[in-house]
Parts: C-alpha cells; structure tokens; sequence
C-alpha cells in the first residue's frame, strides 16, 4: 500500500510541475490550428516589438482598410472598381490604358479611340492622329494644320488653304479682284493689297 501511495504522490507532483509551467508560460506561444478558426469578437489583434504577419495562401478582407507608413507591394496586383488617390504619384515605368479606356487630367482627355487617337482640350481643340496623318484642330470655326509624311496643309474657314507638298506651294480659295479694280493688272497674278491681304486678279 505504502508503495502504490508513493506512486500516487509522484503523479501528482508532475501533474502539479506541469500546471505550473502552463500558468507561467505564454499560452499560444508555439502553438497551430489545424482545420479550425480563431475568431475576435470586438478585440484587437496586435503585433508590434518587430514582429510580423505571414501569410501563405490567400488574404480576405471584408471593410475599411487603413494602413499608416509605407505600403510596399512587389509582383503584379489587380485592382477592380473605382477608387480615388490623394497625393503626388511617381511611376517608374509603363502605363498601359486598354480598351476603351481614357485619361483625364482636369478637362483635358487622352482618348485612343476618336480620330485614330487624341488629345481633347476644353472648349473644343484637339490633337488627333488618322494613320499617317497628325492634326491640330481649333474645334469652333474648323480651322487646322494636317501634317503627313509629304504634305503640311493649313486650313482656315471658308475653304481657303496653303498647302506645302512634294511640288511646291499650293495656296487654295484666294479671293479674287478684277483686273480694272486694282490698275489693271493682269488676269492671274497674284498680290498683296495695301492691308496685306493676298488675292488672285481676274479678267
């Protein structure tokens, strides 16, 4: 009896030791979950003293977001919905508009699928680009300059323009004067009146 008494004392004593080193010990230091959950109701879960949070496989957050400091994020990411930042923003690199897609900047827009591409400003002007054609277009009146790899062409209202191309100068859409009215010049010369306006004179 003494003996099996000395037995029971000695599992009780380790007993106790191990209690003691579970009060003492910090109680989820080293531990893991294996097909559970933890769950915070209405607490906080905080890493600080140079600790971090590691995760393998996939992060789900449902609400507000904040994060205060440097946000560093290295590999490709998707962001999808609209979102507004406040703040200067470098980009090293390309930037890549797909689609249909447009850039504004104030009222200003950087549209890729009018006239071939363009550059609308507000009130009406616009740089535009039709396969070798690039155009700058002063909306309103319908005034522009066309360039294209051999002819540069400045275009007023009233159909009148002045043409640079492979054979010359073409000026189109004169105005006309009659030969008796300016001293009588003759039919087809071209001149330059007193106020600098240029004019063809006709029979």
């Amino acid at each position: 009896m003494l003996s099996n008494l000395a037995d029971a004392w000695g599992w009780i004593a380790r007993l106790i030791r191990r209690i003691e080193r579970i009060e003492s010990g910090a109680l989820l230091e080293n531990s893991s979950i294996t097909g559970g959950r933890m769950r915070f109701i209405g607490g906080l879960l905080r890493i600080d003293s140079g600790g971090r949070v590691e995760i393998v496989g996939t992060l789900q957050i449902d609400g507000t977001t904040n994060v205060t400091g440097t946000f560093n994020l290295d590999g490709p990411w998707n962001l999808d919905g609209n979102g507004n930042i406040t703040g200067n923003v470098t980009v090293t690199g390309d930037i890549n508009v797909t689609g249909t897609g447009r850039i504004k900047v104030g009222n200003m827009v950087l549209d890729p699928s009018s006239n071939g591409g363009s550059i609308k400003f507000a009130g009406g002007p616009e740089v535009y680009a039709s396969g070798l054609e690039l155009s700058l277009y002063s909306g309103g009146a319908g005034s522009f300059i066309s360039l294209l790899p051999n002819l540069v062409k400045i275009n007023g209202p009233g159909a009148r323009w002045f043409e640079v191309n492979s054979t010359g100068f073409q000026l189109v859409g004169l105005p006309t004067k009659t030969s008796a009215s300016v001293g009588g010049l003759p039919a087809g010369v071209v001149h330059v009146d007193a106020a600098g306006t240029l004019f063809r004179v006709v029979a």
